[in-house]
């Protein structure tokens, strides 16, 4: 239990401190998602204290600025290292970090995945159930006593909730059903920030290994989790913390998620511990532990991104069926439910929805951006720091370091809505794409948020940006070892052709010197794309015009192809 609570102090100091790094640029004054003007925006909206319980952004209520949010890292990480330091209330420490970390995720979506979700959970339980450690200059971390046997459970349930969960959707199928066997093959290209050695595998080892490691994987998701709390005999459990651990440092040889593999190892220590803790625990805390455990148990269906909006989908014909007495327990629940959701107490797992693997393929629709300082007629590469979209991009190692900005653009890329990956925030789900805002930005241009990027900025006004779309595979070793390329681009009878959005500087402006407006026919022959615009909301960092864009013929395609991806890409 200890090494478990001091991995999760790690962790979290890794998190804050990655997060400090980028603060700026996500929710700074001149950021993708400006905290201040969000929080101005919900004053409007809700009154007081309303608006404090369904936003719980703490101290930035009082005041928001660059300098906060700078602050509010900084104060994350020295809460952390207090903790992990020991002494009084060290443990209460982590309730801070907890509060710290539910204020940032109210201001910006971008800091609420799947493993910043377990974080806040393993934070609650650990302020509210483990006790401090002894000051680490009294002969090493120790703790003061030892836990009680309910936060033992805790944390075991959390890693069964959170395995079974990541189970659940990808292995809904089974073990064996055809089109999945090659799953783990498919997801080393197609995840979001792949490593070299994910390259490296993907052609090094034959299908038949990868068959039998998915139905391994599927061993270590679906039936160790059971010794977590089922085994038998303790030694059960420490093979089950044996093998989650092992499973832990495959994923993090072959993918960058941040503080995932190395907070879920952390979790898994507590399995180690073969000898009996005492059950003492109190009302308040037996109290608090019946709820985080009907809470988990009604969130469990639900997979990473849903898990705190279910409570806000549910329609009320759908408790009409029910009895006068259910349908009070249904609506009291759901209240209740839709209260905790903003504070992260407790969380359903899995980053699929169903039916998802099957759309995990060798191939991954890759999002590249261009930007012209001369009206079009030459575009030059707005180059991620860590997502690899050019095709030479080398793939590299950052993990624990988690790039926000860079994870969000392979969901982008697929054009997947962010309302499936931003919870319950409709300030932040009120335009379906984060695009507009972070071309927005780009044009002012914000120094802030061209820190996020691995390209300086240009010293001419910027007045086009390409967003370009398009399929890409793994390059073969002699395709690398030829053009030094990671990725290759499919053939567009394989997969259609790119499809490309054009944003250029308008003559007016609302809240920003940059908007969108409708082209005119002839600007409609300098671009392909199927559409050219952004949506329209009350709530959204500028108005901007939605522009409908004719099919242009074959060789329009090409023309603006060539011009925005280079000779020979079309």
């Amino acid at each position: 239990m200890l090494r478990s609570l001091v991995g999760s102090e790690m962790c979290i100091r890794d998190s804050f401190a990655s997060v400090w790094t980028q603060i700026q640029g996500l929710s700074g004054e001149h950021g993708i998602y400006p905290a201040a003007l969000m929080l101005a925006r919900i004053r409007t909206d809700l009154a007081a204290p309303e608006r404090w319980f369904r936003f719980p952004a703490g101290h930035l209520w009082v005041h928001c600025s660059d300098r906060a949010l700078t602050a509010t890292c900084a104060s994350g990480v020295a809460s952390a290292a207090y903790a992990v330091w020991g002494g009084e209330h060290s443990s209460k420490a982590l309730l801070g970090c907890w509060s710290i970390m539910v204020t940032l995720c109210t201001v910006n979506p971008l800091l609420q995945y799947p493993w910043d979700c377990l974080l806040m959970e393993a934070l609650l339980v650990c302020g509210c159930f483990v006790p401090d450690l002894l000051p680490i200059h009294h002969g090493g971390i120790a703790i003061s006593r030892p836990p009680s046997l309910t936060a033992v459970y805790l944390f075991r349930l959390m890693l069964l909730r959170l395995m079974l969960g990541m189970a659940k959707f990808k292995f809904s199928a089974g073990w064996s059903h055809g089109s999945n066997l090659l799953f783990l093959k498919w997801f080393l290209c197609w995840q979001p920030l792949p490593t070299p050695l994910a390259y490296q595998l993907f052609h090094a080892l034959p299908a038949q290994l990868f068959e039998l490691l998915y139905r391994c994987m599927y061993c270590v998701e679906v039936l160790v989790p059971a010794w977590f709390i089922f085994a038998p005999h303790p030694s059960l459990r420490v093979a089950a913390a044996a093998l989650t651990i092992l499973l832990q440092l495959a994923i993090a040889l072959q993918g960058n998620y941040g503080i995932f593999n190395l907070l879920t190892s952390a979790l898994a220590i507590p399995l180690l511990s073969t000898g009996t803790f005492p059950t003492d625990t109190t009302a308040l805390q037996g109290l608090m532990a019946g709820l985080l455990f009907l809470h988990a148990v009604i969130s469990f269906p639900h997979n990473s991104y849903t898990t705190n909006a279910w409570p806000f989908c549910v329609p009320e014909s759908a408790l009409t069926s029910f009895s006068p007495g259910l349908q009070r327990v249904a609506r009291t629940t759901l209240a209740i439910a839709r209260w905790f959701a903003p504070y992260h107490v407790a969380h359903g797992y899995g980053v699929f929805t169903p039916g998802a693997p099957n759309h995990v393929t060798y191939e991954r629709r890759q999002l590249v951006l261009r930007y012209s300082v001369d009206g079009g007629n030459t575009y030059h590469p707005i180059k991620p720091r860590w997502y690899p979209s050019e095709s030479a991009d080398r793939l590299r190692w950052f993990a624990p370091h988690q790039p926000r900005l860079d994870h969000h653009l392979f969901y982008e890329g697929f054009e997947v809505p962010l309302s499936e990956t931003s919870h319950i925030n409709p300030y932040f789900t009120c335009s379906p794409s984060i695009m507009p805002r972070v071309i927005t930005r780009l044009m002012e241009p914000s120094a802030a948020v061209w820190g996020l990027f691995d390209s300086p900025p240009p010293t001419q006004p910027i007045t086009q940006i390409a967003v370009v779309r398009h399929w890409v595979r793994f390059a073969t070793p002699a395709e690398s070892k030829d053009n030094k390329a990671v990725w290759v681009q499919l053939d567009p009878s394989e997969r259609g052709f790119p499809t490309v959005e054009l944003y250029q500087r308008g003559s007016t402006a609302v809240q920003s010197p940059v908007n969108l407006v409708p082209l005119s026919q002839q600007e409609h022959a300098g671009f392909w794309g199927q559409y050219a615009g952004a949506w329209a909301d009350c709530h959204d960092l500028t108005v901007m015009t939605k522009c409908v864009v004719r099919p242009l013929s074959a060789a329009e395609e090409v023309e603006l192809g060539t011009r925005v991806c280079g000779p020979g890409t079309w």
